[in-house]
């Protein structure tokens, strides 16, 4: 009796350290609101880094688990519009979600998943001018009043950074 009282004692912690749907709830959920931020781009790939003054107006509906964000980044006399959704999906501590790519490769597909207050969330997309698939990685670093965006592509066997956004409430 012992022995299965201790199995069933681990299992059960390592059930608690799984992530649930409710901290993904509530991760998403700090991400709502209207954010102010500043940072570097670079766009398009290989340029000279950017400062960019973003706006971000995020909106979590509790009944679906989606964060829908709507926004705009303006550098150097050019604005670029933001928009997308993250949402939990049924697997516990996975995301998914559909972002506009401002470089104008139109929508890309995400999918990732969450470890602490970070949610990661990759995606690909077709170079429209070199035909080459491009791999990427956003990830969106969530504090109470403090939200950063970092995103870098896949190339050459590394990843590059091609931003990084600070955001306040």
């Amino acid at each position: 009796m012992a022995p299965l009282a201790r199995r069933v004692g681990a299992i059960a912690a390592l059930v608690a350290l799984l992530p649930t749907a409710a901290l993904a709830d509530q991760l998403l959920k700090k991400a709502a609101g209207d954010w102010r931020g500043s940072g570097e781009v670079v766009i398009p790939a290989g340029a000279k880094p950017e400062t960019v003054r973003c706006r971000l107006s995020n909106r979590y509906d509790p009944r679906s688990g989606r964060l829908t964000v709507s926004g705009r980044c303006a550098a150097a006399g050019e604005i670029r519009r933001l928009d997308g959704w993250i949402e939990r999906t049924n697997v516990i501590g996975n995301f998914r979600g559909s972002w506009g790519n401002p470089s104008g490769a139109g929508r890309v597909s995400l999918f990732g998943g969450s470890s602490g207050e970070a949610i990661h969330l990759n995606y690909k997309f077709k170079n429209a001018e070199t035909g080459e698939i491009v791999s990427g990685l956003i990830v969106w670093r969530i504090g109470e009043n403090r939200l950063v965006i970092q995103n870098a592509i896949f190339e050459q066997g590394a990843f590059r950074s091609t931003g990084d956004v600070t955001f306040m409430r």
